[in-house]
């Protein structure tokens, strides 16, 4: 008797499931607000945007908060009218994260952006940006990593896809990368802390699209009494 092939029943067309079309649209909305990117979540419910925490013991990593409205509402004035902003901050509200994730996004939805990260010394600004700029884009979906990869040294995250990059510098850069170049966004991280602020501004002034300068209390240097000075006049 002739042997009978074994039928494979639901296994011999196998469901492919196609995200093509939602991921298409995910990346339409977040590009279209940077908020929307901060909070956004892949198909499967991933969130897109993972921080670290470094003073939670059990669990450093997670989801950028929807929960503080502060953050929804300096999102919206970075990117309102002003070409200059002034963050008076205090320690664990998220601000520098912010604004780091905010120039992350800047750099792969948006073509031929520069922008720089000051803090007094380039090495902190390195570590700044591995913290705040690749760390998350490291965590972010492999689909993303492919859309939009990116290279360049420690002090350099240049997107490939976009041909916009972000770099470290320090203080002085016034008087070295700022000169002779144009930038999308300057952020002076810890501005009180930079004696050479007030020739960053200057500078930034001339050569930026828009600049946000964000600190904890300090005073004692030219960059603190500035930025002291700067947010009364306000």
């Amino acid at each position: 008797m002739p042997r009978q092939k074994a039928s494979l029943g639901i296994l011999s067309k196998p469901r492919v499931y196609d995200y093509a079309d939602e991921r298409r649209a995910l990346l339409k909305k977040w590009a279209a607000d940077p908020w929307e990117f901060l909070i956004g979540q892949d198909v499967d419910g991933r969130p897109l945007i993972v921080t670290k925490d470094e003073s939670d013991d059990k669990e450093p990593y997670k989801a950028f908060p929807v929960d503080k409205p502060h953050l929804l509402l300096m999102t919206r004035d970075l990117f309102g009218p002003d070409k200059i902003v002034l963050v008076d901050k205090s320690r664990q509200m998220m601000v520098s994260t912010l604004c780091c994730l905010l120039l992350l996004h800047h750099v792969l939805f948006r073509r031929g952006r520069r922008c720089f990260i000051s803090k007094q010394k380039e090495e902190l600004a390195v570590m700044l940006m591995a913290d705040k700029i690749r760390g998350p884009y490291e965590r972010m979906p492999e689909w993303i990593k492919r859309l939009f990869p990116v290279k360049g040294p420690a002090n350099t995250f240049a997107v490939e896809t976009t041909e916009s990059v972000i770099t470290a510098v320090a203080q002085n850069a016034a008087v070295g990368e700022f000169r002779g170049n144009t930038a999308s966004i300057v952020l002076i991280d810890e501005a009180g802390f930079q004696e050479y602020f007030p020739d960053m501004l200057r500078a930034a002034e001339r050569m930026a699209g828009r600049m946000w300068a964000v600190t904890t209390a300090n005073a004692g240097n030219p960059g603190a009494e500035l930025f002291d000075r700067l947010r009364r006049e306000q």
